[in-house]
């Protein structure tokens, strides 16, 4: 099958607008149809991810929760503001590939409490790449490579470059450093992830971690992924400590690998832990 070429002209023309949208003013509804239009005829690898493979995910709670659903995505009336990838009254599950970056994009301080949470997945979980790229990589001063997997070689159609001025265009925009308070910066890569998250055959969105500078992954999965995909391996209740520079200390008070039925935790005390190379270490989680 023949498929046709982009208009690279128009299609620089589209990223141009978006590029010059004051976000601060324009409307998500508005920016929406220009993001949909640079997809046209866009193609991009989504890889499997097979079980058992580990999504961590942490919580700022002063108390201990009670129910696991105060572990995973928050409820949509909740979600006041923009994410990366979600809209107001949207919510997605954010979690990481590892530990440590689920505390940084909590920008955590010392004396919080967090709930730290494993959880397993138990079918596969079809995730698209966005952000690896070599630029983003290097814009975050990442201390790796991107994954050959995100862009595989020898694709025609991802080797075209109306697909790779896309590419670089949604990884630099989808991976922005957005402070607190400018959460409206987020509306491209919200619009971004609509497009994606449309799409009934995938999971979420799997990103370079920008908070510890594309070190590790983050992922955005969709509530009914999380219900019928992952399960909860167990959670620990801990006190954060110092931060190194790299790693947080954590003190854990309470650990949980029950639930029941209805979704209750079931707690039990601390007894051991320790540190090793600033790290903590709770057997069965970290």
């Amino acid at each position: 099958m023949n498929i046709p070429l982009v208009n690279l002209d128009e299609l620089k023309s589209w990223i141009n607008i978006l590029e010059k949208l004051d976000l601060n003013f324009a409307e998500l509804k508005d920016v929406i149809p220009t993001v949909n239009r640079i997809f046209n005829l866009y193609a991009i690898a989504c890889p499997v991810f097979p079980p058992p493979i580990k999504i961590y995910r942490a919580v700022k709670w002063n108390e201990r929760p009670t129910n696991i659903e105060q572990l995973i995505h928050p409820k949509p009336e909740c979600i006041k503001t923009y994410s990366r990838c979600n809209d107001i009254g949207v919510t997605y599950f954010y979690g990481s590939f590892n530990w440590e970056p689920t505390l940084f994009e909590l920008r955590v301080n010392e004396g919080d409490y967090i709930v730290l949470s494993l959880f397993q997945a138990i079918d596969n979980l079809e995730l698209t790449p966005i952000g690896f790229t070599e630029a983003v990589f290097d814009r975050l001063d990442s201390h790796r490579t991107p994954h050959p997997e995100a862009r595989p070689k020898n694709v025609e159609i991802i080797e075209r470059d109306s697909n790779k001025i896309v590419d670089e265009f949604i990884a630099e925009s989808f991976t922005k450093i957005v402070n607190v308070g400018e959460e409206y910066k987020y509306k491209i890569s919200v619009a971004i992830s609509k497009f994606f998250m449309c799409n009934e055959h995938i999971d979420g969105i799997i990103y370079p971690t920008i908070s510890m500078n594309a070190d590790s992954e983050n992922v955005a999965l969709k509530p009914e992924s999380v219900l019928h995909k992952l399960q909860l391996a167990n959670t620990v209740y801990a006190k954060v400590g110092k931060n190194n520079g790299f790693f947080y200390q954590l003190v854990p008070e309470f650990i949980s690998n029950r639930v029941a039925l209805n979704g209750d935790l079931f707690w039990a005390k601390v007894k051991n832990h320790k540190i090793e190379n600033g790290k903590t270490v709770v057997e069965g989680i970290f």
